[in-house]
Protein backbone atom coordinates (compact mmCIF):
# COMPACT_ATOMS: atom_id res chain seq x y z
CA UNK A 1 0.00 0.00 0.00
CA UNK A 2 3.02 2.27 0.72
CA UNK A 3 4.43 1.38 -2.51
CA UNK A 4 1.28 2.77 -4.24
CA UNK A 5 1.19 5.88 -2.31
CA UNK A 6 4.47 6.75 -3.19
CA UNK A 7 3.72 6.13 -6.63
CA UNK A 8 0.62 8.53 -6.53
CA UNK A 9 2.79 11.35 -4.80
CA UNK A 10 5.69 10.95 -7.24
CA UNK A 11 2.47 10.97 -10.24
CA UNK A 12 1.47 14.83 -8.44
CA UNK A 13 4.61 15.70 -8.26
CA UNK A 14 5.61 15.16 -12.39
CA UNK A 15 2.11 16.55 -13.07
CA UNK A 16 2.36 19.64 -11.50
CA UNK A 17 6.39 20.05 -12.69
CA UNK A 18 4.75 18.94 -16.02
CA UNK A 19 8.03 16.55 -16.68
CA UNK A 20 5.83 13.60 -17.91
CA UNK A 21 6.13 9.84 -16.74
CA UNK A 22 9.45 7.94 -17.12
CA UNK A 23 9.84 4.43 -18.23
CA UNK A 24 10.32 3.45 -15.31
CA UNK A 25 7.27 4.85 -13.69
CA UNK A 26 5.19 3.23 -16.42
CA UNK A 27 6.66 -0.16 -15.65
CA UNK A 28 6.14 -0.27 -12.11
CA UNK A 29 2.48 1.09 -12.46
CA UNK A 30 2.40 -1.84 -14.90
CA UNK A 31 3.70 -4.62 -12.56
CA UNK A 32 0.92 -3.09 -9.81
CA UNK A 33 -1.60 -3.40 -11.82
CA UNK A 34 -0.77 -7.25 -12.91
CA UNK A 35 -0.56 -7.92 -9.65
CA UNK A 36 -4.06 -6.56 -8.31
CA UNK A 37 -5.45 -8.11 -11.30
CA UNK A 38 -4.16 -11.43 -10.25
CA UNK A 39 -5.10 -11.50 -6.87
CA UNK A 40 -8.65 -10.68 -8.04
CA UNK A 41 -8.85 -13.47 -10.50
CA UNK A 42 -7.45 -15.80 -8.06
CA UNK A 43 -9.89 -14.64 -5.49
CA UNK A 44 -12.55 -14.95 -8.45
CA UNK A 45 -11.53 -18.24 -9.47
CA UNK A 46 -11.53 -19.82 -5.69
CA UNK A 47 -15.21 -18.59 -4.97
CA UNK A 48 -16.45 -19.93 -8.16
CA UNK A 49 -14.88 -23.23 -6.98
CA UNK A 50 -16.57 -22.86 -3.43
CA UNK A 51 -20.26 -22.71 -5.51
CA UNK A 52 -19.67 -25.15 -7.15
CA UNK A 53 -18.76 -27.60 -4.08
CA UNK A 54 -21.62 -25.72 -2.12
CA UNK A 55 -24.08 -26.21 -4.91
CA UNK A 56 -23.30 -29.94 -5.12
CA UNK A 57 -23.26 -30.63 -1.34
CA UNK A 58 -26.53 -29.46 -1.41
CA UNK A 59 -27.18 -31.74 -3.93
CA UNK A 60 -26.12 -34.72 -2.64
CA UNK A 61 -27.99 -34.14 0.84
CA UNK A 62 -31.15 -33.66 -1.61
CA UNK A 63 -30.68 -36.62 -2.53
CA UNK A 64 -30.07 -38.71 0.88
CA UNK A 65 -32.80 -36.96 2.11
CA UNK A 66 -35.34 -37.84 -1.17
CA UNK A 67 -34.71 -42.00 -0.49
CA UNK A 68 -35.43 -41.19 3.22
CA UNK A 69 -38.72 -39.46 2.48
CA UNK A 70 -39.28 -42.61 -0.09
CA UNK A 71 -38.78 -44.75 3.03
CA UNK A 72 -40.92 -43.40 5.81
CA UNK A 73 -43.92 -43.65 3.16
CA UNK A 74 -43.17 -46.50 1.58
CA UNK A 75 -43.24 -45.37 -1.73
CA UNK A 76 -44.29 -47.31 -4.56
CA UNK A 77 -41.58 -47.71 -6.79
CA UNK A 78 -41.83 -47.81 -10.62
CA UNK A 79 -40.58 -51.34 -11.07
CA UNK A 80 -42.73 -53.04 -7.95
CA UNK A 81 -46.01 -54.81 -8.88
CA UNK A 82 -49.68 -52.85 -8.24
CA UNK A 83 -50.43 -53.48 -4.70
CA UNK A 84 -46.64 -54.51 -3.23
CA UNK A 85 -44.08 -51.85 -2.75
CA UNK A 86 -40.09 -51.51 -1.99
CA UNK A 87 -39.08 -52.04 1.73
CA UNK A 88 -35.70 -49.86 1.45
CA UNK A 89 -34.45 -47.18 -0.38
CA UNK A 90 -30.90 -45.40 -0.69
CA UNK A 91 -28.37 -43.62 -2.58
CA UNK A 92 -25.67 -45.22 -4.64
CA UNK A 93 -22.54 -42.90 -4.60
CA UNK A 94 -20.45 -43.54 -7.73
CA UNK A 95 -17.40 -41.45 -7.43
CA UNK A 96 -15.50 -42.08 -10.62
CA UNK A 97 -18.92 -40.60 -12.86
CA UNK A 98 -19.38 -37.61 -9.88
CA UNK A 99 -23.31 -38.98 -9.69
CA UNK A 100 -25.49 -40.18 -6.81
CA UNK A 101 -28.44 -42.73 -7.83
CA UNK A 102 -31.36 -42.58 -5.81
CA UNK A 103 -32.74 -46.21 -5.88
CA UNK A 104 -35.21 -48.66 -4.63
CA UNK A 105 -34.06 -51.99 -3.10
CA UNK A 106 -35.65 -54.59 -4.81
CA UNK A 107 -34.52 -58.52 -3.92
CA UNK A 108 -33.23 -59.23 -7.42
CA UNK A 109 -33.89 -63.01 -7.56
CA UNK A 110 -37.36 -63.08 -6.80
CA UNK A 111 -40.82 -61.46 -8.08
CA UNK A 112 -42.15 -61.37 -4.46
CA UNK A 113 -41.83 -57.36 -3.58
CA UNK A 114 -42.44 -57.81 -0.21
CA UNK A 115 -41.06 -56.55 2.97
CA UNK A 116 -38.96 -59.88 4.32
CA UNK A 117 -39.93 -59.25 8.21
CA UNK A 118 -42.25 -57.70 9.99
CA UNK A 119 -40.16 -55.57 12.34
CA UNK A 120 -38.67 -53.66 9.82
CA UNK A 121 -35.44 -55.45 9.54
CA UNK A 122 -34.32 -55.98 6.52
CA UNK A 123 -31.86 -58.49 4.56
CA UNK A 124 -30.42 -56.39 1.36
CA UNK A 125 -30.47 -57.19 -2.05
CA UNK A 126 -28.29 -59.84 -3.22
CA UNK A 127 -25.45 -58.87 -5.83
CA UNK A 128 -21.86 -60.21 -6.75
CA UNK A 129 -20.21 -57.18 -5.59
CA UNK A 130 -22.05 -56.96 -2.12
CA UNK A 131 -23.64 -53.71 -3.05
CA UNK A 132 -27.42 -52.58 -2.27
CA UNK A 133 -28.05 -50.95 -5.39
CA UNK A 134 -28.17 -53.64 -8.37
CA UNK A 135 -28.77 -51.76 -11.80
CA UNK A 136 -30.75 -49.57 -13.49
CA UNK A 137 -33.87 -51.43 -12.97
CA UNK A 138 -33.67 -50.41 -9.14
CA UNK A 139 -33.18 -46.52 -10.01
CA UNK A 140 -35.64 -44.01 -9.03
CA UNK A 141 -33.49 -40.81 -10.30
CA UNK A 142 -29.85 -39.80 -10.28
CA UNK A 143 -27.84 -36.46 -9.33
CA UNK A 144 -24.98 -35.77 -11.54
CA UNK A 145 -22.33 -33.44 -9.50
CA UNK A 146 -19.97 -30.74 -11.21
CA UNK A 147 -17.38 -32.15 -13.14
CA UNK A 148 -14.99 -29.71 -12.23
CA UNK A 149 -15.42 -31.20 -8.91
CA UNK A 150 -14.00 -34.52 -7.51
CA UNK A 151 -15.97 -36.92 -5.51
CA UNK A 152 -14.54 -39.53 -2.99
CA UNK A 153 -15.97 -41.65 -0.76
CA UNK A 154 -13.58 -41.61 2.62
CA UNK A 155 -15.64 -45.03 4.13
CA UNK A 156 -15.37 -47.09 1.54
CA UNK A 157 -18.80 -47.77 0.85
CA UNK A 158 -20.59 -46.64 -2.03
CA UNK A 159 -24.05 -47.61 -0.43
CA UNK A 160 -26.12 -45.80 2.03
CA UNK A 161 -29.93 -47.76 2.74
CA UNK A 162 -32.85 -46.55 4.66
CA UNK A 163 -34.96 -49.62 6.34
CA UNK A 164 -38.38 -47.97 7.71
CA UNK A 165 -40.19 -47.72 9.85
CA UNK A 166 -37.50 -46.79 11.87
CA UNK A 167 -35.52 -45.24 8.88
CA UNK A 168 -32.08 -46.75 10.70
CA UNK A 169 -29.30 -47.04 7.93
CA UNK A 170 -27.25 -49.70 6.59
CA UNK A 171 -23.95 -49.18 4.59
CA UNK A 172 -21.50 -51.69 2.66
CA UNK A 173 -19.11 -49.49 4.10
CA UNK A 174 -18.03 -48.21 7.48
CA UNK A 175 -20.21 -45.58 9.48
CA UNK A 176 -20.33 -42.64 9.37
CA UNK A 177 -20.73 -42.68 5.15
CA UNK A 178 -18.25 -39.28 4.17
CA UNK A 179 -18.59 -38.51 0.62
CA UNK A 180 -15.96 -35.73 0.21
CA UNK A 181 -16.51 -33.43 -3.07
CA UNK A 182 -13.08 -31.65 -3.46
CA UNK A 183 -12.50 -28.53 -5.97
CA UNK A 184 -9.80 -27.37 -8.29
CA UNK A 185 -8.44 -24.78 -5.52
CA UNK A 186 -7.87 -26.87 -3.51
CA UNK A 187 -11.04 -26.60 -0.95
CA UNK A 188 -13.52 -29.53 -0.23
CA UNK A 189 -16.65 -30.08 1.44
CA UNK A 190 -17.80 -33.65 3.70
CA UNK A 191 -21.32 -34.85 3.69
CA UNK A 192 -21.33 -37.12 6.17
CA UNK A 193 -24.75 -39.73 7.31
CA UNK A 194 -24.22 -41.92 10.54
CA UNK A 195 -26.16 -45.22 11.01
CA UNK A 196 -29.12 -43.43 12.75
CA UNK A 197 -29.52 -42.17 9.48
CA UNK A 198 -28.78 -37.97 9.87
CA UNK A 199 -26.92 -35.79 7.55
CA UNK A 200 -24.44 -33.50 8.64
CA UNK A 201 -22.33 -31.25 6.12
CA UNK A 202 -18.89 -29.49 6.60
Amino acid sequence: MQCVRAIWAKAKERIHSRRGFSLLDVIVATAIIAMITGISITYNHSSEDQLRIFKAQALIVGAVNRAKSYAAERFIGKNVPSGSFACAFGVHFDAAARKAVIFEDIKATTTIYTCLNADGTYSPSLSAAGEYYNGPNEMIDEVSIDDQLAMSIKSGGADILFVPPDLSAISNGAFPLVVRLAGLSGGYSDTSITAGGQVSTR
